[in-house]
């Protein structure tokens, strides 16, 4: 650990072997030093203090970063500032408030749903992935997650709760979710 007030080139350059060493990917830690040099030119070799800290904080949201943008950076700090043993300095992240669903004017219609199926053409698969996308709001990443055990598993449930289920599918993907589920399980299974 380093524990000094300034923060120097040196200090940088131990921050990043305890990265390498804590085995932090390459990307993180090209990342961590970014923010870290961000930070260390707006200190301009003043020492390091709690107020600075929080000043930085405002100085982010004052040029319009993005506030996921923003938590990454402190992030990157408040590890800066734990591996020089500043833990007192550290500031807490903004807060952001999730919304569970998108605004409506960012919903697909019926006709922009039709239109992403048809452009699948003839690959069933591929239309299968998007009704799935489109009924659940599931992330591209997820998708490999998605078996057919866990289609059996929502079947497999009372009549009541998978009426409810299906009662709540969005507007936009009509009534083919329901039926996608159906042929998911019989195309997967």
């Amino acid at each position: 650990m380093a524990a000094c007030g300034k923060l120097s080139a040196t200090v940088l350059a131990r921050f990043e072997e305890y990265l390498v060493r804590d085995e932090k990917s390459e990307a993180t830690i090209e990342k961590n030093l970014r923010d870290a040099r961000a930070f260390q030119a707006y200190l301009a070799h003043l020492t390091i203090s709690k107020s600075l800290v929080i000043e930085y904080k405002r100085h982010l949201i004052e040029r319009g970063y993005a506030m996921h943008s923003i938590n990454s950076m402190l992030a990157a700090v408040n590890s800066l500032l734990r591996f020089m043993g500043r833990e007192e300095c550290r500031v807490k992240s903004l807060k952001i408030q999730h919304k569970p669903y998108c605004a409506e004017d960012r919903e697909l219609t019926r006709a922009e749903y039709r239109r992403l199926l048809e452009s699948a053409g003839s690959k069933p698969r591929l239309q299968l992935v998007l009704q799935a996308i489109c009924a659940t709001g599931i992330r591209v990443s997820e998708l490999r997650h998605l078996r057919s055990k866990v289609y059996d598993a929502a079947r497999s449930r009372s009549d009541a709760k998978a009426r409810c289920a299906r009662s709540s599918c969005r507007a936009s993907c009509a009534s083919s979710c329901c039926g996608m589920r159906e042929r998911a399980i019989s195309s997967t299974g």
